[in-house]
């Protein structure tokens, strides 16, 4: 059974006014071009259902949907995933989860299935890892980029390195997030403690790109 804990508790809070007064209450998740909040009702895209329980340790059984079971009245958490997603993790909706569920996991992911191409993992630890995000190191060191070439017109099927840290004359355009160009305006990616999405490639997403990558014949 795979479990994990969200960083960002504000939708559960937001639950939790709800659970004080009926904590039989279900509720749910959302996710919307990434960010992830409190549904009343059963949403179109759900990120997760969230259910009270008098004890974390008590739940065994297997999920279906992605769901989140809350110690009431404690307040502790985990977030269940269903058994498929150790393999065939859907690309809209995944937990950030460093290392497992992330930027470079998702274009892994995308590339595998959808080109049949299988990319590097990177194998270092997550703190090491959080150091490279900020430093270019990821995408620098690993020795996937010696498959791909840079171009500056994306298809679709292409990679994108950004640049999301502090741009102004003293500081470099260092890669530190990817993602996948669809065609047609559209992007998948994952970014840091929100679901990963497709989201509309706009002039905002644009200014961060550092280069796009293919894959070279």
């Amino acid at each position: 059974m795979t479990t994990h804990e969200l960083q960002d508790l504000s939708p559960l809070i937001a639950a939790s006014d709800y659970w004080a007064e009926d904590p039989s209450r279900p509720l749910w998740l959302r996710h919307e071009a990434g960010r992830i909040s409190l549904a009343l009702t059963a949403p179109q895209c759900l990120f997760a259902h969230l259910r009270t329980v008098p004890s974390l340790e008590s739940v065994s059984a297997q999920v279906v949907d992605p769901t989140v079971f809350v110690e009431w009245p404690s307040g502790r958490h985990r977030l269940h995933l269903p058994p498929s997603w150790d393999t065939a993790a859907p690309y809209e909706g995944r937990p950030y989860v460093l290392g497992q569920y992330d930027c470079y996991t998702i274009v892994r992911d995308w590339m595998a299935r959808e080109r049949g191409h299988e990319m590097a993992m990177l194998t270092d630890t997550p703190e090491r890892l959080v150091n490279q995000w900020l430093t270019d190191g990821v995408f620098v060191t690993n020795p996937e980029l010696h498959r791909w070439e840079r171009v500056i017109v994306p298809q679709a099927g292409d990679g994108i390195l950004f640049s999301l840290s502090r741009r102004d004359e003293e500081s470099p355009n260092r890669a530190n997030h990817c993602g996948v160009y669809l065609g047609d305006d559209r992007f998948l990616h994952h970014f840091p403690n929100r679901a990963s999405c497709i989201q509309e490639f706009d002039a905002r997403w644009r200014a961060w790109v550092v280069s796009f990558m293919r894959i070279k014949s």
